[in-house]
């Protein structure tokens, strides 16, 4: 059960972070990804389509990363699929490692996502949430977001059904696949 949400300008008011660095992440930094868990493969081919990262570091220590992409993309988490279209992009992979929350990573991400997004055309900000994770949603309605779709989604026998209960998109209701949506689709 997964929540669509979507925001043109947030309310974000980040603190100031004077012990911590912020940037966008490069390939450089796969050794640091790496020791928080994250696959080189993956981090690899996400940056190489030109997926965006915003990494916050602690010394050399990554402890939080948002992660940013356009065009048509397979939610793997939802099984949903999402066209950002021109002028959009979708946000994802948000983490903060747990020593480090309650700090308010989340909005000094966001904010440099808006920044980099923006500066290239794109203001239609989408995400999804797990309707079981309230917090987030919570936190994601008082920063300006939306609830746009709702969607329910099971895998039986290695069979995905994804039911769109409401959606902002063209579309059929109910998608079935096996594995991964066939056509030219990233997956997030």
């Amino acid at each position: 059960h997964t929540f669509l949400v979507s925001g043109q300008e947030l309310k974000l008011q980040p603190r100031d972070y004077r012990n911590y660095e912020i940037r966008r992440a490069s390939l450089d930094d796969i050794d640091r990804v790496r020791r928080e868990g994250v696959r080189e493969a993956v981090f690899r081919e996400r940056m190489q389509r030109g997926d965006h990262c915003v990494l916050v570091l602690k010394e050399d220590r990554v402890v939080a990363w948002s992660w940013s992409a356009t065009g048509r993309l397979f939610v793997a988490s939802g099984g949903i699929t999402i066209d950002t279209g021109d002028d959009g992009f979708f946000l994802y992979n948000v983490y903060t490692a747990p020593e480090e929350r309650l700090k308010g990573f989340v909005l000094i991400c966001f904010k440099k996502q808006l920044e980099h997004n923006h500066a290239r055309g794109c203001r239609n900000i989408l995400g999804t949430i797990s309707a079981f994770n309230t917090e987030s949603l919570r936190t994601h309605l008082r920063m300006g977001f939306r609830i746009c779709g709702e969607t329910f989604g099971v895998t039986v026998a290695g069979v995905s059904f994804c039911y769109y209960k409401s959606w902002p998109f063209q579309g059929r209701r109910l998608h079935v696949f096996c594995r991964l949506p066939a056509g030219d689709i990233k997956t997030v």
